[in-house]
């Protein structure tokens, strides 16, 4: 297009020239009307030619910008694509990591647990034995409670019985027909001497079961 422009423009001075040469002659006067056509055709072409070429260089300059664009983009979804299978694989790290630690302290609350539960057998165990003993206590508490009102009325008893002998003389003894009269008097005396001491050792016994153990009062009594 460019070389048929500038063969027109190179001709259009000698065809001008012809026509004007030949002014009257209608084929010049013909021509000289193509060419100026074909002139204002060439300029609107070289226009239309321009605005495409300025078209192509800013498609192409577009072009080159969203090619680094997506460059860019790629790089970019590359680095995350890393980033995030880095992440993954530390999360994935991490939560093994979690596993093993929830496996110790579930460990650990079973092993708590099972000493929570024996500790509580063995409270409750020596709950029931303390329960126990607190009742032979109590029990072994009333049978002193009765010896000690028994060896009381025993005592009372035996002091009345003991004055009653030491009041009496000889014939009232006949008299009452009592089991002691065959004795003599001094062997009498000694044995009735021996009867009151046992009942004082008897009472002071009783009394003093109350600071010693239920069981040798118990044993103290039954002897009696």
């Amino acid at each position: 297009m460019k070389k048929i422009l500038a063969v027109l423009l190179l001709l259009s001075p000698a065809l001008l020239h012809a026509a004007g040469a030949e002014e009257g002659d209608p084929v010049v006067a013909k021509l000289r009307e193509a060419l100026r056509n074909t002139m204002l055709q060439m300029r609107d072409v070289q226009g239309q030619l321009a605005n495409a070429q300025a078209a192509q260089i800013a498609s192409d300059a577009k072009v080159k910008e969203l090619t680094a664009q997506n460059d860019k983009l790629t790089r970019q979804m590359i680095e995350d694509k890393n980033a995030s299978t880095n992440s993954i694989a530390e999360l994935n790290t991490r939560l093994e990591e979690q596993g093993v630690v929830i496996q110790k302290l579930n460990a650990t609350v079973d092993q708590w647990k099972r000493g929570y539960n024996e500790a509580t057998a063995l409270a409750q165990k020596k709950e029931a034995e303390r329960a126990k003993a607190a009742a032979q206590i109590i029990k072994l508490d009333r049978i002193v409670a009765d010896q000690q009102i028994k060896n009381v009325q025993m005592y009372k008893v035996g002091t009345e019985i003991l004055d009653r002998y030491e009041k009496f003389g000889l014939g009232e003894a006949i008299l009452a027909r009592e089991p002691f009269v065959g004795m003599t008097r001094a062997k009498f005396q000694t044995l009735m001497q021996d009867y009151q001491d046992k009942l004082v050792d008897q009472r002071i016994s009783s009394t003093s079961s109350s600071t010693t153990s239920p069981t040798s009062s118990s044993h103290e009594s039954s002897n009696h």
